[in-house]
């Protein structure tokens, strides 16, 4: 039988095996076919975990929101193929989502070096950028991505984000209605839209696109919001609906109970004079930010409190005190340069205004005359003076007389009119503003010539 030299194995059948073992191996054989299955079943992902494998896991991670998980199975799947572009693209996501901004754009970059017309890789790099503060590299990868894929929502709604960053509303607003185009239930465009809207003084607009993202999606917060803000707080007051305002910013805050939300909701009971709410509301928002320990955000909160508290003493809301503050001096209204232009013209027509006052036949200056509203056309209101100027700018190359008038609110923001004409007659200043907004496609108003 041979020599036992201590390392011979023990094979199958040996006749010298106990009876024990015979009785095992029998059973083994018997059942060696399940035995094998479940050997089978547990040995495969060790043995045969492939690249396809890696990035099936890894996607199944980034939608459980494991990040770093993910961003290991991607780089699996690297290992096993340098050249796989999407395991690239997606490690880049997963890492964007740790925050770590500079590994993605890494990741992004090796994939578009593997595969240059990689849509996705563009768009996220351009995220990646715009997180940075880098717009211009943003808005220039976005660009890319929609010279591949004219039909990208997603990228036409990121640039757009990024054109509004630098302030440009009205390019911002093209490519969100060119987002909304590519696909009209992406609810993300129309909220940012009525954002771009809103900031230009287009509260038509931007009203109609925040009804529609609510409709899209009933959870948007910042929807409600924006909206709220709008209702409650709009310079012009044709707009402004309190009892609304109240239900949207309650629905926000129901939704996201944050200290600027609730700010809102207490400006929206002001609004409506429900200044015990407001004040109770707006104390609310103040401990939050303390216990968050932002004490400088808690002092601005406290000036806006002091705010409600005065206007509560007045008894008057926001509206009613609009309506009665007084016409702003037509100095304050205008730049240092104009007032000097201003000075020196007068300086020369002082002696023909002296004789022609001596020589007044209107009787305007006669005792117990009264002097006439004027009022004026609005096109537009803006706290960026910039996009105030350039609505300016491009009504004065179409022929219009516009000029942009300065106010200041009663949260001491200033804003930029731009305004068209004086009319003594209200109806003559309404038809002309209908007639311009609808040749120009602006939203217009009639405003009193010397108030917001």
């Amino acid at each position: 039988m041979g020599i036992h030299n201590g390392h011979r194995l023990i094979r199958p059948g040996d006749a010298r095996l106990p009876n024990i073992w015979k009785k095992f191996w029998v059973m083994i054989k018997k059942r060696r076919l399940q035995i094998l299955i479940i050997l089978s079943a547990l040995l495969t992902p060790i043995l045969s975990y492939g690249q396809e494998d890696w990035m099936n896991r890894g996607f199944a991670l980034l939608r459980s929101r494991q990040f770093s998980d993910a961003a290991d199975a991607f780089t699996r799947a690297v290992e096993m193929d340098p050249d796989n572009a999407e395991a690239y693209n997606h490690r880049g996501v997963a890492r964007a989502y740790e925050g770590k901004i500079d590994d993605a754009i890494s990741d992004y970059s090796q994939a578009l070096r593997v595969k240059p017309d990689l849509v996705g890789a563009l768009n996220n790099r351009g995220s990646a950028y715009y997180q940075k503060g880098l717009l211009n590299q943003a808005i220039s990868d976005y660009s890319k991505a929609i010279e591949i894929n004219p039909y990208l929502a997603e990228a036409y709604s990121n640039r757009g984000t990024a054109w509004a960053a630098k302030g440009d509303n009205f390019r911002a607003i093209r490519d969100y209605t060119q987002a909304l185009e590519a696909n009209p239930y992406f609810d993300a465009p129309y909220y940012n839209r009525g954002r771009a809207l809103r900031a230009i003084g287009d509260y038509d607009q931007a009203i109609g696109d925040l009804q529609r993202v609510i409709e899209l999606n009933p959870t948007f917060h910042d929807a409600y919001h924006l909206l709220a803000k709008i209702l409650s707080q709009c310079p012009d007051p044709k707009y402004r609906n309190g009892p609304k305002a109240v239900v949207l910013a309650k629905k926000a805050v129901d939704l996201k109970p944050n200290p600027e939300y609730l700010s809102t909701l207490a400006g929206a009971y002001a609004e409506t004079g429900q200044f015990d709410h407001a004040i109770s509301t707006q104390q609310r928002a103040v401990e939050i930010l303390l216990e968050q320990g932002k004490t400088v955000q808690a002092e601005d909160y406290r000036k806006r409190l002091g705010e409600i508290l005065t206007e509560k003493q007045g008894g008057q809301s926001p509206v009613q005190k609009e309506t009665a503050v007084k016409v702003l001096p037509a100095a304050a209204e205008k730049s240092v340069v104009e007032r000097k232009e201003e000075k020196q013209a007068l300086s020369k027509k002082a002696p023909a205004l002296a004789k022609s006052k001596k020589k007044d036949t209107t009787g305007a200056h006669k005792k117990g005359a009264t002097v006439k509203n004027i009022y004026t056309v609005q096109a537009g209101a803006f706290l960026s003076e910039e996009n105030a100027d350039k609505r300016r700018m491009a009504l004065l190359k179409k022929g219009y007389g516009a000029k942009v008038v300065r106010f200041i609110d009663r949260k001491a923001r200033t804003w930029h009119t731009v305004r068209i004409g004086e009319y003594e007659s209200m109806k003559k200043a309404r038809k002309v503003a209908k007639t311009l907004a609808a040749k120009e496609k602006i939203q217009t108003s009639v405003r009193p010539g010397g108030s917001l």
